[in-house]
């Protein structure tokens, strides 16, 4: 028999829990408990906001299946706009319209935000309330003065549409939400507004959604690119999201049938904190049930979508924002009406449970930065955890510490930069160390092993004890430590080794008590050291270093390489060491391209050992067309989206892969020298099928052809291929249609 003391002791916990439960599912007061001044009890619209049919002339949503029902980007912001303009002098609701920058096309990237007068007065003045949940974010605001705050400050949210231009429904769904916050004037609608900032994007991809396509004009996938941000429309984007974070990030999709939103299938990242997993799955998703199931909506989840690779439009809010970071999937094969309405119902459902727990939401949020910081201190990363009762036990947990990220600033100098100030303009804190330090637990990135290691003075070090602790180990770990033996799209993707930034790497414990280290802002690492000397020295370990040598030699100038290694300043410098001759720099700054490439240059009395004259490269990118591809640097006016690489005129096939190379070529490593086919070619050119097989390679002394997956048929573009590699020319090709077949016999 139990002893009763024990039996009434659980009945007195089981009761004190349910308490709490029923507290904590119940809605809780906001900014105050009454209802704002000059609402109505019952639902009513403003009749000074227009609808979506006042201003763009038709129905919302009006289209057959699929996604030609679209309206334009132009269209989309018309509507925008005039909300805009007719909430300028209302008591109620308040907008306010920002820029962040322009389209690879040139389009306009624009976000809206919504709320009261004096929300919208105190976003970036006044109270400031941006810069303070910045501050929560970024630690130079206290948890405790966070936690302060959560009443009597208003929860950010972002509202957006996927990046995905040929799934377009969410613009539309977006501005039905904005027609209702803006014009009811009930007192619940009043109430969101008092309690939230709403943050609109409908459109995040102008150039595709206006193309009917689903990339960036230079067929990038922009939800496969929003952590590591090459794509100009993901670049801007991202510094805006560190200066406006939200409690929770919608990112409205579409699939082929069917309406799906979280709980998501397994995988989750481990490193995505408790706080957003609990909002997402124990808050928002029942309530999105809930809505749906009240209209008899079909829907799914725990299936197909998961929270794993830090580089979608929910992952990465889920990491870098703190956000409850949500993909929302609508069906296509549905009118266009339906497929509008149903992301509306989402996210009116979504602002709903918010508004009614906003205060405890908040209170959630602030919390996970500080504990990120308690993580880091203790070199601890978030152990695995799954999410849907539909998976298979854990495969594993994390299976060490990790205490802190290292990068070596006398190795692979150009990209080790552009690495550290991308996680800056993330909000990361990076250090350089200002001694030499003996540190345990040093390893190195690929090689398994932790041991003693001295970080030379000037090593930039990244600690994990950090708001942003989390994002730091989703991008940077050598091991995401998968939970299950599935994942939806790649395994793993560590932004140091996929730049092959080898020396670098983490420790597993931490430095020693009294290291004195400095924060930067700029790591700078490129210079130049002994200008003066006759001959002029730098690495080729980064592509950056590369680049500056191409640039160089576009310039005139003369560049060798070393043949042996050699050390020369304290410095040891590798084979194949760029060595310039000072003489030949006439009117060439290399102090301002070095510091453009962060590359350091060192001075030398002479040619330190034997070296190798390079010759002036001459590349061409080729396209299995027979004219180039219509692309971002060579508009076609015949096709149907004048520089969009999606969109190309009858016969040109392909030029996906082409424009990628070409993208990676002229924007991402910044090749000089890029011409058009129709002017004389340059450093960097387009080689078409027909300049192929007419033996262009040879005659006009290209010296290296790049083939991004294009395809060369057997015959004269295969055999005139083989007479330029036989000749001495560069062959690079890529992907499965990269080997070319034999060349025909003579």
């Amino acid at each position: 028999m139990r002893s009763p003391s024990i039996t009434i002791a659980r009945v007195l916990a089981l009761g004190l829990a349910l308490a709490a439960l029923f507290a904590a599912l119940a809605p809780a007061s906001s900014l105050a408990d009454e209802d704002p001044a000059g609402c109505t009890d019952g639902v009513g619209y403003d009749s000074a906001i227009p609808t979506y049919q006042d201003v763009v002339g038709r129905p919302l949503g009006d289209g057959p299946t699929g996604n030609t029902g679209r309206d334009l980007t132009s269209d989309i912001y018309k509507y925008f706009r005039a909300v805009k303009d007719a909430t300028a002098a209302s008591p109620r609701v308040r907008m306010l319209e920002k820029s962040y920058g322009k389209s690879v096309l040139g389009q306009d990237l624009v976000f809206w935000v919504l709320s009261t007068p004096d929300n919208i007065d105190n976003l970036d003045a006044g109270r400031k309330d941006a810069a303070f949940w910045a501050g929560v974010r970024d630690g130079s605001v206290s948890e405790a003065a966070g936690l302060a705050a959560v009443r009597s400050r208003p929860a950010p949210a972002w509202i957006t549409s996927t990046p995905h231009g040929a799934e377009p429904a969410a613009g539309e769904a977006i501005a039905r939400n904005l027609y209702e916050l803006a014009a009811r004037t009930d007192c619940w609608n009043a109430m969101r507004l008092r309690d939230m900032d709403f943050f609109l994007l409908p459109v995040r991809n102008p150039d595709g959604r206006d193309a009917i396509q689903r990339t960036s004009a230079w067929t990038f996938d922009h939800n496969r690119d929003f952590g590591t941000q090459n794509q100009i429309e993901n670049g801007s984007f991202l510094p805006v999201f560190k200066q406006y974070p939200g409690v929770f990030y919608i990112d409205a999709h579409q699939t082929g049938n069917g309406y799906f939103f979280p709980p998501n299938e397994d995988p989750v990242h481990h490193e995505v904190s408790d706080f957003t997993v609990d909002y997402i799955g124990e808050m928002i998703g029942p309530a999105l049930r809930q809505a749906f199931d009240d209209q008899s909506i079909d829907y799914f989840n725990f299936q197909t979508y998961d929270l794993f690779v830090p580089e979608y439009g929910d992952t990465v809010p889920s990491l870098l924002s703190g956000a409850a970071g949500m993909t929302f999937e609508k069906g296509t094969s549905e009118v266009y009406g339906k497929q509008v309405y149903e992301h509306y119902l989402a996210i009116n459902a979504t602002i709903d449970v918010t508004a009614q727990n906003k205060p405890s939401i908040l209170r959630g949020w602030v919390e996970q930065w500080a504990e990120a910081v308690r993580q880091g201190e203790q070199c601890d990363l978030e152990p695995n955890e799954l999410v849907s009762p539909l998976t298979e036990p854990l495969k594993q947990q994390p299976s060490y510490d990790v205490c802190g990220y290292f990068f070596r600033a006398d190795r692979h100098e150009g990209d080790t930069v552009a690495l550290i100030k991308h996680m800056q303009a993330q909000g990361v804190h990076v250090y350089t160390l200002d001694t030499n330090v003996n540190a345990a637990g040093v390893r190195e990135f690929g090689t398994g092993t932790s041991g003693v290691q001295t970080l030379p003075q000037g090593t930039l070090y990244i600690p994990m004890n950090q708001p942003l602790k989390h994002w730091i180990q989703a991008v940077f770990g050598e091991d995401p430590f998968e939970p299950i033996e599935f994942f939806y799209d790649v395994a793993t993707w560590s932004y140091p080794m996929h730049r092959g930034l080898a020396g670098s790497g983490f420790l597993t414990s931490q430095l020693p008590p009294g290291t004195l280290m400095t924060e930067i802002d700029d790591p700078a690492l490129g210079g130049v050291n002994n200008g003066a000397k006759p001959v002029l020295a730098f690495e080729t370990d980064s592509m950056q270093a590369l680049a500056m040598a191409f640039e160089l030699l576009e310039k005139g100038v003369d560049v060798a390489r070393a043949r042996d290694a050699f050390t020369s300043g304290g410095r040891s410098f590798s084979t194949g060491t760029a060595l310039v001759d000072a003489s030949t720099l006439g009117g060439v700054d290399i102090a301002a391209l070095a510091a453009e490439r962060e590359t350091p240059v060192t001075g030398l009395d002479g040619y330190p050992v034997a070296h190798h004259p390079m010759v002036k490269p001459k590349i061409g990118v080729y396209s299995q067309a027979t004219s180039a591809p219509n692309s971002p640097l060579e508009k076609n006016a015949a096709a149907p989206s004048p520089g969009h690489c999606a969109t190309q005129v009858g016969g040109v096939v392909g030029a996906a892969d082409y424009c990628v190379a070409l993208f990676t070529l002229t924007d991402k490593i910044g090749l000089p020298g890029y011409t058009i086919s129709s002017a004389p070619e340059g450093m960097l050119s387009t080689v078409t099928a027909t300049e192929l097989g007419a033996g262009d390679l040879v005659t006009k002394n290209y010296t290296a052809l790049l083939n991004a997956n294009q395809s060369i048929p057997a015959g004269a573009g295969a055999t005139a291929l083989q007479a330029f590699v036989n000749a001495g020319g560069t062959y690079v090709g890529t992907l499965a249609n990269g080997r070319p077949p034999p060349a025909t016999p003579a």
